[in-house]
C-alpha cells in the first residue's frame, strides 16, 4: 500500500488509505505500508493504490472491489436491502461529507492554519499552493459557497444520519462481522473525532 509521507501530528490528510487499512486489518490481510512522496508514477496520480503480484490498483473502491474477488468477499452474506442502505450511506459520506472535510482542511481559515501546523509545522510555499488548489476545488464544488453555520449544520445531519442507521449495533448494518461499508464509516469520520482543533463544532456534535 502506498501513502505519501508528510509530516503530520493528525491523522491520514485522505480518509480513503484508512479506509483501506481498516478493511484490511478487518479481513486479516497482511500488507505492508510503502511511504512514497511523489504522486507523479501513482495510479491515476492519488492515494491509495496497492501493489499485488507486479499488478497496481488504485482507488479504494476498485481495490475493495478485487480483494472481495481474490482473497474474501465480506459483504457476500449482505442482502439486496443492506446492500443498498450501505451503498447510499458510502456516497454520503464519500461524496458529500468528504467535502465537508476538505472544507475544514483547505477552506476555512482556523481549520487549515491548524492542519498545515499539525502535518507541516506552518506555511511554505509549496502548502500554500496546495491549499489554494484545494480551496479553488472546495469553492467550485459548491461547498466553500456556505456560511460556515450551514456547513455545521450539512455536517451534523450526515452525522445524525449514520448515527441512527447505527443505533446499538456493533456494526452498520447489523452484520456479525464487518463489512466494507464499516471500514468506510471508520475511515471517513475518523479524523472527525481525533482532530477537533480543526473543525471543534462538527468534532463536538460527532462525539
Amino acid at each position: 500500500m502506498a501513502n505519501p509521507d508528510i509530516k503530520r501530528l493528525v491523522p491520514k490528510l485522505s480518509p480513503f488509505p484508512t479506509k483501506l487499512e481498516c478493511f484490511l486489518r478487518f479481513l486479516n490481510i497482511p500488507y505492508e505500508t510503502v511511504i512514497e512522496p511523489d504522486l507523479s508514477d501513482a495510479p491515476r496520480r492519488k492515494v491509495p493504490w496497492i501493489s499485488i503480484n507486479r499488478v497496481q490498483i488504485s482507488d479504494s473502491d476498485l481495490i475493495v472491489f478485487f480483494l472481495h474477488g481474490q482473497v474474501c468477499d465480506s459483504n457476500a452474506e449482505l442482502t439486496p436491502d443492506q446492500n443498498a442502505i450501505g451503498h447510499l450511506v458510502q456516497h454520503t459520506l464519500e461524496d458529500h461529507f468528504y467535502w465537508i472535510i476538505l472544507y475544514y482542511e483547505f477552506f476555512d481559515d482556523n481549520g487549515s492554519d491548524y492542519l498545515f501546523r499539525a502535518a507541516h509545522l506552518g506555511h511554505s510555499d509549496r502548502t500554500k499552493a496546495i491549499r489554494d488548489d484545494f480551496a479553488n476545488r472546495v469553492y467550485d464544488q459548491g461547498t466553500g459557497r456556505y456560511t460556515p453555520v450551514e456547513v455545521v449544520e450539512k455536517a451534523s445531519k450526515d452525522l445524525l444520519a449514520v448515527s441512527t442507521k447505527l443505533g446499538g449495533k456493533t456494526f452498520l448494518l447489523g452484520t456479525p462481522n464487518p463489512t466494507s461499508f464499516d471500514a468506510v464509516v471508520f475511515g471517513m469520520l475518523l479524523a472527525v473525532f481525533q482532530a477537533r482543533g480543526m473543525h471543534p463544532e462538527v468534532t463536538d456534535f460527532a462525539r
